[in-house]
């Protein structure tokens, strides 16, 4: 991110993700939702997932940057 943003000012690059997500949805039976039926996922499975933030796997990334002033036309 921050290479692909090298010509702006990077105010915050984050990302969010953990293993367990990332096991499920390389999960086969998650994979083929798309052939119309889903899986259940246990509650205490969801929450462990939704609650842990393990700042290695992430699943989700960010950037937020500002254009400097010397790229902005007037």
């Amino acid at each position: 991110m921050q290479s692909l943003f090298s010509k702006f000012e990077i105010l915050e690059v984050n990302g969010w993700g953990n293993v367990d997500l990332i096991k499920l949805i390389f999960d086969p039976a998650v994979v083929n939702t798309h052939l119309g039926y889903t899986i259940s996922v246990d509650e205490s499975l969801k929450k462990k997932i939704l609650e842990n933030n393990d700042g290695k796997n992430y699943f989700i990334v960010w950037c937020i940057a500002r254009k400097p002033k010397e790229l902005c036309l007037n």
